[in-house]
């Protein structure tokens, strides 16, 4: 069993929430989900829809040709006709009056018990748990769950479009795990025992942080006045002991680039949510692209270590969330969380998480006596760090300075500092390296290369055809040159998929490896990538 069905409407018709418990209740049902959010940056007019897939196996992408479509007006089946298969239906409310849809009555119904019209979603949705043969009895405990204060009014209106579509009952198995991106990097960072997080608001890393909000856990977050004071506040409670967590997206992020310098030459650790969606500037506010992976890990001035991991789907966004925490810890440096519009949106089955041994390391050090010196030149590059307030004072500066923290125009000391921070460079590439930097997925000679959410795209097209061999590149920073020249020398020929119209992961590649052939597939239509699209690019 598989079915793909768009949820279609007008901004405010409660499209999007549909569709989230719509895959609560697949999940409930045993089933494996995915969904992808579709809305414009409107609050009420514009067109909104999610696409969701339901199956009896993982699934990790969208397609594009609908089983159902769920619409609720009139405009948006027309809309969304053309993406219907053959053999698909639309189900809509009797009163848009579209000629080929499944037409539900329930404006009597809620009439008669003065219900609000919202109400009636919950019939639409019926149906599409009936197409999608989902589990009455787990389906009513998710109602029960979500709409407590109205459980029978809501269960009554969604057994309608339930039993107009199917009068039996739908399969149930075991439940499954079903998270966003934005949430599974919400957990990663309290499982890693976060203790504060400062942010501005902007689509779409805003989500991690009312998450982080609403659960109300052992840490604070904190609403600053703009990205830069975001940034700067950060790195005060850094120099009190914490390795907080920040985010923002497009602009956001440039406006954090002179606090990011800041705290690679004071060695102030640092984790930042980079959320893309697509620019330059403005752009298109609420959609996707991969078109910063420059800018970021070129943020901030001057040369200095930096990690960056750049997870493909939401387990991975909880992992690497926790490895971003871990190594910004240990080797006091700046870490980002590289992610986008369509990973932090989706919503997608998942395994449950384990929390590694490692999350909770702070690489505090307030044993040793006398003689401290913050910045101490060391084989690793790593100084000792402690939290100021004891006997030794704790220097923090912007300025080169020289071990003791003072400042410095000496160029020997200079020298010897730059020395000492780059070597946590080399110290950060032998760890990253056992900590898997790369993926390959499938045999074949053809060797598909990305990096970030391509990959539930990529997975879903080798696994429909053969010949071709997927190499995820996780870690951007330091990047895996030895592992990604090793997987390329395998293959007869190279395509980079990407979301971006420059191919700047391919940039990237040739820079680290010296491999500067292959072919490009680039969609940077701020819509993510697709099995599709991915199939038509590689038949051009």
């Amino acid at each position: 069993m598989k079915k793909t069905i768009i949820f279609a409407g007008r901004a405010g018709q409660g499209t999007d929430r549909t569709a989230a418990i719509f895959a609560k209740m697949a999940a409930r049902s045993g089933k494996y989900c995915f969904v992808e959010r579709d809305y414009q940056s409107l609050i009420r007019g514009g067109h909104n829809f999610s696409t969701a897939v339901v199956s009896d196996e993982y699934v990790s992408s969208a397609e594009k040709k609908a089983d159902v479509i769920i619409a609720f007006d009139k405009d948006s089946a027309i809309l969304h006709g053309p993406d219907l298969k053959e053999s698909g239906k639309i189900v809509s409310f009797a009163e848009t009056k579209s000629g080929n849809a499944i037409l539900i009555d329930i404006a009597g119904f809620l009439a008669e018990n003065n219900l609000s019209k919202n109400f009636g979603n919950n019939a639409l949705l019926g149906s599409a748990a009936a197409f999608a043969e989902l589990s009455r009895a787990s389906c009513k405990e998710i109602i029960k769950e979500e709409f407590p204060s109205h459980e029978k009014d809501i269960t009554d209106i969604f057994l309608k479009g339930y039993d107009l579509i199917n009068q039996g009952d739908g399969r149930q198995s075991d439940p499954k795990k079903i998270i966003s991106g934005s949430e599974a990097v919400t957990a990663g960072a309290i499982d890693a025992e976060m203790k504060t997080a400062f942010y501005y608001p902007m689509t779409p890393a805003t989500a991690v942080f009312t998450e982080l909000i609403a659960k109300k856990g052992d840490y604070r977050v904190i609403q600053m006045e703009d990205e830069i004071a975001v940034a700067m506040a950060a790195l005060g409670a850094s120099y009190a002991g914490d390795a907080p967590l920040i985010g923002s997206s497009g602009g956001g992020l440039s406006l954090m680039g002179e606090a990011v310098a800041l705290s690679g030459m004071a060695e102030l650790p640092l984790v930042i949510y980079a959320a893309q969606r697509m620019g330059p500037s403005t752009g298109v506010p609420t959609y996707t692209e991969q078109g910063d992976l420059g800018s970021l890990l070129n943020l901030g001035s001057g040369e200095f270590p930096k990690f960056a991991i750049s997870p493909g789907d939401a387990e991975e966004s909880y992992y690497a969330t926790i490895d971003a925490f871990y190594l910004a810890r240990k080797y006091q440096l700046p870490s980002f969380i590289i992610s986008d519009k369509h990973l932090a949106d989706s919503v997608s089955s998942v395994s449950e998480f384990k929390v590694p041994a490692y999350a909770r390391e702070m690489f505090i050090d307030n044993e040793t006596k006398g003689g401290y010196e913050r910045y101490a030149i060391t084989d690793t590059g790593i100084s000792p760090r402690r939290i100021p307030g004891g006997e030794e004072v704790v220097r923090a500066t912007s300025y080169e300075h020289n071990p003791q923290g003072y400042t410095t125009e000496d160029p020997e000391v200079i020298t010897a500092m730059n020395d000492k921070r780059i070597r946590k460079t080399e110290s950060l590439k032998e760890e990253c390296s056992l900590m898997n930097p790369i993926k390959t997925y499938g045999e074949g000679e053809t060797l598909i290369i990305g990096t970030g959410s391509t990959k539930g795209a990529i997975m879903d097209y080798i696994s429909e055809n053969n010949g071709y061999r997927f190499l995820q590149i996780i870690h951007l920073a330091p990047f895996p040159a030895i592992q990604v020249k090793a997987e390329i020398a395998k293959a007869k020929e190279i395509i980079f998929v990407e979301n971006n119209a420059t191919g700047l992961l391919r940039k990237l590649t040739a820079s680290e490896t010296g491999f500067a052939e292959g072919k490009s597939i680039l969609k940077y239509d701020g819509r993510p990538m697709s099995k599709e699209f991915i199939a038509a690019g590689i038949k051009k």
